[in-house]
This record gives C-alpha cells, sequence and structure tokens, in this order.
C-alpha cells in the first residue's frame, strides 16, 4: 500500500471580509498490490505550518476528512474539498491505514503546503482578435472566484461590452500599473500596436517574475515576431523575440500564416518532458492524463518555428497530419525562464478543442498554465525580490535548482560588491533540522538574478531561507519536498522511444510485440540481425585399438553374466 501522489494548489483565496470564501480540492493517488476487493481508510489531516525544524511536526494534526476506499487493481484517485479557514500556510497530509504487513509503512503518506491569502490573483487577457480561445478563456477567468481578469481586445470598439472585471482601452503604460498583474496571456496579438510598452513587459517579466503566456496565431505572428525583415533592427521587436522560448524563421511570411492552418488536424505529440510535467496533465494519473489527452482529435495549425531556443524545454510538438511523424519545425508547448519569470508558448490557440471531449479538460489546462508561469509572482514574500524552484517536489540525490531575483533599495537590479565574491548566500534547512549553506551565483546577461544547485540527499521537508543584502533583515524563505524514488511502479508503461534510440545507439534493431516477433517475414529479419558465429574446428587423432582386443570383450562378457546371475538369484530368494 502506497500513497503515490498528492497533490494541493499552492495559494487559494480565503476571502476578503465580508466576501464568500471559495472552496478547493485536492487530489491523490492510491496503490496497492495483493488488496483487490479490500476496503482501506484514507484520511487527509491539517496542522498550521511552522519555521524551523520538522517545519510543524511537533503541533498535532487535526483530522480535515476521511472515507473508505476499496481497492483495485489500478491506482485508485481520490479527491477532498476543503474550505480555507482564516489565512497562513497549513501543512496538509494524505495518510492511507494499511494492514499490518504492508511492506513499507513509511509510503503510506505524503505532504502538500497550502497558503490562504486574502489577494486575488491578477491577470491581463490581451488579444489581438476575438478568436474561440479569447472567448472560452475570457468566459472561464471570469467565474474563477480565485482571480480577475481584465480584458484588452484590440480589434475591439471603445465603450464595447466585454465578461470581465475590467476592460481596457490600451495597454497598461505605467510600471506602477502593469505590475499588479500576475500573468499576461497574449493571444496573438498585435506587438506593433504596444510600442514602449513592451519593454515594460520585459522588465515586468525578467525583474518581476511575472508569468507570461504568449499563444501563436496566423494573423499578427507573421507581422510582428516573424517579420523582422520588414521591421528592420526595432528594438522593441528584439525583445518581443527575446521573451519567446523559439527561435522564428527569418523570413517575412504571408505564405506562413496561409500555410498555419491544414486540412485535416494533426496529433498532439508530447516529449518525455511533457508527459513528466504536472501542469500540462488531465488526469488525477500519468495513465489517466495520457487518455484525457487522446481524446483530443487534434489541432489544425501550428505556427512553423526553427526551434526551440537554448535552456527552453519543449513539451509537445504537433505530428504532420499526412505522415503522423513528428515535425521538428511545429512545436507545440514550450518554456522556459526569462530572467526571474517564466514564458510558456502555445503553438496556436486550438486548446478549445478539449471541451469537445470534457469541458473540464480545458478549465484544468488553463488553471494549471497560469498557476506554474505565475508561481514566482505569486511566492514572493518580498517586495525587493522571489525565490523559486524549478519544481514543487523532488527525488532523492535529485539535484534541486533555486533561482532568486533580487533588487536593491532603490528597486534596480541587485549588482554584488567585489568584496562578497559575487555569491548570495542561501540557507537550506534539512529535514533534520541541520543548516546547509549554498552559493547562489549571478546569471550572466541578466542583471539582480542568481541561480545556485545543491543536491537533495534526504527525505522530508526543506526550508529555504535567503537574507536580502542591503536590506532591513527581509528574509525570502520557501519550502519544497524530497520524496522517494519510485520509478519502477510511478510508470511502467513502456517507452519505445528510449528503447528505440537505446537499439539504434548500439547498432541494433527493435521489435515491439509478439505478433511481430512470430511473423515469418518479422522472424526473418530478427534472425538476420543475429550474427553467425558458428565455426568448424578438425581434430586429427588415431583411432582407439582397445576395444579391438579379444580379452577384453570376454571380461565384459563375464562381468554381464555375473550380474545376470546375481539378479536371477535375488528373485529366486525373493529379494528382489
Amino acid at each position: 500500500m502506497a500513497v503515490s501522489s498528492f497533490q494541493a494548489p499552492e495559494r487559494v483565496y480565503a476571502g476578503a471580509e465580508g466576501e464568500t470564501v471559495d472552496d478547493y480540492t485536492v487530489n491523490g493517488v492510491i496503490k496497492a498490490e495483493g488488496m483487490t476487493g479490500k476496503k482501506v481508510l484514507v484520511e487527509l489531516l491539517s496542522r498550521p505550518a511552522r519555521d524551523g525544524p520538522g517545519d510543524g511536526a511537533a503541533v498535532t494534526d487535526q483530522l480535515e476528512d476521511s472515507l473508505s476506499l476499496t481497492m483495485d487493481e489500478k491506482p485508485q484517485p481520490v479527491t477532498f474539498t476543503l474550505t480555507p479557514e482564516g489565512l497562513g500556510r497549513r501543512i496538509l497530509t494524505l495518510r492511507v491505514k494499511a494492514d499490518a504487513g504492508d511492506a513499507n509503512p513509511e509510503d503510506n503518506q505524503l505532504t502538500a503546503e497550502v497558503e490562504a491569502v486574502d489577494r486575488k490573483n491578477r491577470i491581463l487577457l490581451l488579444a489581438g482578435g476575438p478568436t474561440r480561445e479569447y472567448r472560452f478563456l475570457r468566459n472561464q477567468l471570469r467565474r474563477d472566484g480565485s482571480a480577475t481578469v481584465d480584458v484588452l481586445l484590440q480589434t475591439a470598439q471603445v465603450g464595447i461590452s466585454q465578461d470581465a472585471d475590467d476592460i481596457l482601452d490600451e495597454f497598461p503604460p505605467t510600471a506602477a500599473e502593469l505590475f499588479e498583474y500576475d500573468c499576461i496571456i497574449a493571444i496573438d496579438p498585435d506587438w506593433k500596436e504596444l510600442g514602449g510598452q513592451i519593454e515594460l513587459i520585459e522588465q515586468w517579466v525578467a525583474q518581476q517574475a511575472g508569468g507570461l503566456i504568449v499563444i501563436a496565431g496566423p494573423v499578427h505572428v507573421g507581422e510582428a515576431v516573424d517579420g523582422w525583415l520588414e521591421q528592420g533592427n526595432d528594438p522593441a521587436m528584439t525583445q518581443v523575440r527575446a521573451l519567446y522560448p523559439v527561435v522564428f524563421k527569418r523570413s517575412v511570411s504571408l505564405i506562413d500564416a496561409d500555410d498555419f492552418g491544414a486540412e485535416s488536424p494533426g496529433l498532439v505529440e508530447f516529449t518525455r518532458e511533457g508527459l513528466q510535467a504536472e501542469f500540462l496533465r488531465l488526469g488525477d494519473t500519468n495513465a489517466d492524463s495520457q487518455r484525457a489527452w487522446a481524446e483530443l482529435e487534434g489541432v489544425y495549425g501550428c505556427c512553423a518555428v526553427r526551434g526551440p531556443k537554448r535552456g527552453a524545454t519543449v513539451y509537445a510538438y504537433m505530428a504532420d497530419p499526412a505522415t503522423g511523424e513528428v515535425d521538428p519545425e511545429r512545436v507545440f508547448f514550450a518554456g522556459h525562464f526569462y530572467g526571474s519569470g517564466r514564458v510558456f508558448y502555445l503553438g496556436s490557440g486550438e486548446m478549445w478543442r478539449l471541451r469537445a471531449a470534457d469541458e473540464a479538460y480545458f478549465e484544468k489546462l488553463y488553471t494549471q498554465l497560469i498557476r506554474h508561469v505565475s508561481q514566482g509572482r505569486l511566492r514572493r514574500g518580498s517586495s525587493r525580490g522571489s525565490l523559486d524552484c524549478d519544481k514543487k517536489t523532488y527525488l532523492v540525490h535529485g539535484t534541486v535548482e533555486v533561482r532568486s531575483q533580487l533588487t536593491d533599495a532603490q528597486f534596480q537590479p541587485l549588482v554584488l560588491p567585489p568584496s562578497s565574491k559575487q555569491v548570495v548566500p542561501l540557507r537550506v534547512v534539512l529535514p533534520d533540522g541541520t543548516v546547509q549553506s549554498v552559493g547562489l551565483e549571478p546569471v550572466a546577461n541578466w542583471p539582480g538574478v542568481f541561480v545556485g544547485r545543491f543536491p537533495a540527499l534526504r527525505i522530508g521537508r526543506y526550508r529555504l531561507e535567503l537574507s536580502i543584502p542591503q536590506s532591513n533583515g527581509e528574509v525570502l524563505a520557501k519550502r519544497i519536498q524530497v520524496t522517494g524514488s519510485d520509478l519502477e511502479s510511478s510508470n511502467t508503461n513502456l517507452d519505445d522511444e528510449v528503447l528505440i534510440s537505446i537499439a539504434e545507439g548500439t547498432g541494433g534493431k527493435s521489435y515491439f510485440g509478439v505478433d511481430t516477433v512470430i511473423d515469418p517475414e518479422s522472424l526473418d529479419g530478427l534472425l538476420a540481425q543475429i550474427e553467425d558465429r558458428k565455426t568448424t574446428k578438425t581434430h586429427r587423432d588415431e583411432p582407439n585399438q582397445l576395444w579391438e582386443k579379444t580379452w577384453l570383450k570376454w571380461v565384459m562378457f563375464c562381468v554381464c553374466g555375473l550380474l545376470c546371475i546375481e539378479w536371477l538369484i535375488r528373485r529366486l530368494a525373493r529379494l528382489a
């Protein structure tokens, strides 16, 4: 019996005074072997978070909810709905009570941290036109009680009615107004209309840990991003291209814009990183998520690019509709760090097609994407900077990458004096309370951004603390969870791509499925792959003449005769 995963939102909206409090859900997955048909008790516990050794382990857990679960051979998802009570951080624990014969009781629970706040996430929805993606996303965000959404539809007339908290007639002109937002979703925008505000967007992402989601489209991406031959050396367009995690082609393409769509859909093919990305999961488990994505019949368009930038992560490609093979120029999902912020790229605005399978898929995808890109912004513990990690949960013996964006007293990117050896000290409080020191080094070409790494050698909760230089003791804090490795049971699906690459890299050939191997034609091909190593050796010697001697033959006859007589006597004496 084991709790294989436990997911909870990092921040929930507890509501201001007089406002309605919104419920939130937490999800877990229970695995078991040899317990089919048996009932187990699953409990959800909580306690206030405390800073220091054990992070509040001495505080008594209180039972929030429980359920009785009948086990099956497959992993069993569980969901609990909670209502935030007051502000602050709480540690949630998902625990399953198993039989005394459980092989490893230590994996029967997992923890997660939730922070209740009275501030809603602020989202700016920017769109070049009223596409279906824009309309569905605008309505979804408007219904989300934990967020406020302002919209700027560039083709709309002044005063037009829109379902939003605030309708903008122009992009926020000052840093004070723009820096109030946590996430910007840009759906095929006309970047040329923004002009000088593009520099503010670049500062907001790089220095203020803003989260940017950019969605390519057939109208403006060719004119404003791809067509720099027309724009010349426009610094604003250079900054726009720098924000994207992909490299666009060096061509001005009304042709590319016409070729953006296809007559038949192409499948969204995930990379290994995409399959492992929690923010792209549409189900409680990895297998459920893959089945959900399989319900998407495909997409008809994807902007052709030269490829991802160095340091960017490609999560999915669009497959060629004609051949079904992955097209490396059709990057569909990609993301990268930009300074202290994150930028996520979609090759086209067609995620609304997920609604044909289940309306919840579309909502879940964008909710998770917004949380993913905005996590650095939402975790800012001070106006002087932020502290962030690339993941929330790590496997033991893995490497934790820490990134911090810091400013000085004048809110300019922090530049350390030579006497400090250009390193910002980070305190890492291990699960047993011991402290480890890690140095964060400045990143080239990114003033105020510091990065460091350390190995996670123990299982448990870690607390990271960073004292902001040149401040009155302001401290940035973050917590991460390190769990034991469960590679053997976490994903038992056959990874064809890895096996094929191993076979090709070693000069071999791969066969999948029994039918492929026993097929006569395939069998000939399989046998042909096995190198013939038979050898012929000739041994020359004189024949042995021993058995040609007459006396030896008489000796053998005597021995056989005596044995026969002995056996006959035993039979007659009834001894046999």
